[in-house]
């Protein structure tokens, strides 16, 4: 007898929707806007007909697994079809290991459970090696994705790198503490693109989301911050006393600069790691300099451009920059959704 398995449209409790949507998207290989529509719409859809039990058991342990509520049926029955959705373009899972959505598990056949792994690694993103072009192309996406909110894009931004310069402005400590909470402020910024790449509003107080996007995750990247930047200076002033008159300053800078690239992959995606995809700092300072290692001739064309990008900003009489830091920003997002999504 064949088998049919059919979503309800509906998780579990309890299940982080977005990280499910990912999840359903990666096993059946299809687009995560789409998986979105699929497992939300609140109707029965027909996701495979024509399964063994076998197979129909171990593809509604994965479900389950994820936090999607689903059922089998003996024989095929006609379930209502989603609007603009159209499920025979899933692939049939070649992946069925899969990190549950939330700490809950939905009970399903004890056989079937056992074939899926929970494996904690498996929500760190993959790496894409992207061409070069693409460095300039991250810059275009993200002047695409201010413009739909260009005025919360200004605030949000304007704001958050206020706060941070007020922060940096209080005398002794105030250097190090904006180092520490920037990632703070900038992993909330992410939080606010992502919501938007998925179809939300952006905010113009999405910097503080942040805040409850694992904060201690995010100021111990900013530690990290510290702890870089603070080799590099402290390379800067020993290679100048030891063998400063003989190389001078402009040889000893272009070394320490030449140095300090691998900490900057390492910060570059860190924040937007840990906020979007709830990676601790180690994992995400770790993935980012794997990301940046693999891509770093578009990663270099892509800072060039933000620099040049960032001083048309300044020379439009300053009031341009409050064009060209969102759009900068926004640029970032748009490079990590290339590289890791």
């Amino acid at each position: 007898m064949d088998y049919e398995v059919r979503i309800k449209g509906a998780l579990t409790p309890d299940i982080d929707i977005d990280l499910a949507s990912r999840q359903f998207a990666k096993v059946f290989k299809t687009d995560v806007k789409k998986a979105h529509r699929i497992i939300t719409s609140g109707k029965v859809v027909s996701l495979r007909k024509n399964l063994s039990r076998e197979r129909a058991d171990t593809m509604l342990a994965v479900l389950a697994k994820i936090g999607i509520k689903a059922a089998i049926y003996p024989k095929p029955v006609e379930a209502a079809e989603l609007s603009l959705v159209d499920t025979s373009e899933l692939d049939q899972p070649t992946e069925l290991s899969v990190v549950p959505a939330a700490k809950k598990f939905v009970r399903a056949e004890p056989e079937a459970a056992e074939a899926i792994e929970d494996d904690d690694e498996d929500h760190i993103p993959d790496i894409n090696i992207v061409p070069i072009g693409n460095g300039l192309a991250w810059i275009t996406a993200g002047f695409q994705l201010m413009k739909v909110h260009p005025f919360a894009w200004i605030i949000a931004s304007t704001v958050a790198i206020l706060i941070n310069g007020a922060v940096g402005a209080i005398p002794e400590a105030g250097p190090f503490l904006s180092l520490a909470i920037w990632p703070v402020l900038f992993g909330g910024l992410m939080v606010g693109a992502h919501r938007q790449s998925e179809g939300e509003s952006f905010s113009g107080f999405s910097f503080l989301n942040g805040l409850s996007a694992q904060p201690v995750q995010l100021m111990l990247v900013g530690a990290a911050y510290l702890l870089f930047y603070g080799l590099i200076i402290g390379a800067m002033i020993g290679f100048f006393i030891l063998i400063g008159d003989e190389l001078g300053v402009t040889t000893i800078f272009i070394i320490v600069t030449s140095a300090s690239f691998p900490p900057l992959m390492i910060l570059f995606f860190a924040p937007t790691l840990v906020a979007v995809n709830n990676l601790s700092a180690f994992q995400a300072c770790k993935l980012s300099l794997m990301g940046g290692l693999r891509n770093a001739l578009p990663f270099i064309l892509f800072n060039v451009g933000l620099i040049f990008i960032l001083i048309l900003g300044a020379i439009a009489l300053g009031v341009g920059i409050l064009v060209s830091l969102p759009i900068a920003v926004a640029s970032m997002y748009a490079a990590y959704r290339d590289i890791f999504d």
